[in-house]
């Protein structure tokens, strides 16, 4: 299908695109330079990480991008929009350009077991006073484009001292509208390509897995018969943004994990919250490749997520065998390096 570019002068340049209604915008604009009339803007060309002395969150979103959603698209196409372009959030603007928040997977989450229709409007859900990041908080999760990389993970780390905690950074130059978003993911891939940076490398030095981990005991779990909608409300409850799938006959073993963008793909799909999460669990991402020791180096953790882009890992025990002793996301990675 062919997409098209929307500047202010509203003259249309076609790209080719799987969904119709993208736009893909490269190069150094500002990200309110331009609006869609529905859907999505693709800002900054995506390229591989690298290595420098400093890098700052311009750096970062120049080779992330970010994706932008028009106000007027549905919870659905956000939806969509997220696992179509491996983000887990998304810039939410008006006709005119204007910011007015953020999706992300965790609005999916919440929507999902709230039961929000498929086609409820964004800038509706925005507003409804369940949203995650509408623009009355965005200020919390603001730096400047001129920031270092460690100084976000402890930005990071500060917000999840307080009441609000997000995986999500909003990135801005001055007075100017927010330029782009980044998640927690995109700033611990950052730590790892910048191997010349000398905060960065003693931040990681001697760390491993076990040092940054959540114990499995804090992680909230199900049971393989549980139904879907339950192991999503659990999530939500207990914050932190995964639960464990255990075996009935023997909850010691545990069959997998369940993350919001894994609720991200049930939505999309138009999966039933009364499904067994053991037989929906099968279809998914095999657990196997979502695994690390706990003795692993944290840089390396770091390393194997975003090379797979997943943003949490089942911890396993140092002796061996198949025991899993915690779980690790790229969060807890940029809080480590933050508290550094």
């Amino acid at each position: 299908q062919a997409m098209y570019r929307f500047s202010k002068s509203s003259q249309r340049s076609s790209c080719p695109s799987p969904i119709g209604n993208m736009v893909s915008l490269y190069g150094g604009q500002a990200a309110m330079g331009f609006a869609a009339e529905q859907g999505v803007m693709y800002k900054g060309k995506p390229g591989m990480g690298r290595a420098i002395a400093s890098m700052t969150l311009a750096d970062i979103l120049g080779l992330h991008g970010t994706v932008l959603c028009n106000a007027r698209s549905t919870l659905s196409d956000a939806a969509d929009l997220l696992v179509s372009c491996d983000r887990t959030a998304l810039m939410v603007v008006d006709d005119d350009g204007a910011f007015l928040g953020l999706i992300t997977e965790n609005d999916i989450l919440q929507a999902f077991v709230e039961g929000a229709a498929w086609d409820l409007p964004v800038h509706e859900w925005l507003f409804s006073g369940n949203a995650r990041c509408p623009s009355s908080v965005v200020n919390l999760l603001t730096m400047e484009s001129a920031a270092c990389v460690v100084d976000a993970a402890r930005h990071l780390r500060i917000q999840s001292l307080g009441d609000f905690a997000c995986h999500h950074l909003v990135v801005k130059a001055g007075d100017s509208q927010p330029r782009g978003v980044l998640s927690s993911l995109d700033i611990s891939q950052a730590l790892c390509s910048a191997s010349f940076d000398v905060d960065v490398c003693e931040a990681f030095e001697g760390m491993t897995v076990a040092d940054a981990m959540r114990l499995r005991s804090d992680i909230a779990s199900v049971t393989a018969s549980s139904l879907l909608d339950v192991a999503m409300a659990t999530m939500i409850a207990d914050r932190h943004n995964c639960v464990l799938v255990v075996d009935d006959a023997s909850p010691s073993e545990v069959l997998g994990i369940i993350t919001p963008r894994d609720v991200l793909r049930a939505w999309t799909e138009r999966i039933s919250g009364s499904v067994q999460v053991g037989g929906w669990l099968r279809g998914v991402r095999s657990s196997l490749e979502r695994t690390v020791k706990a003795d692993l180096d944290l840089r390396e953790a770091a390393t194997t997520m975003a090379s797979s882009s997943l943003h949490h890992l089942l911890v396993l025990s140092c002796a061996g065998g198949s025991q899993v002793v915690g779980v690790i996301s790229s969060l807890d990675i940029a809080h480590a390096i933050g508290s550094a």
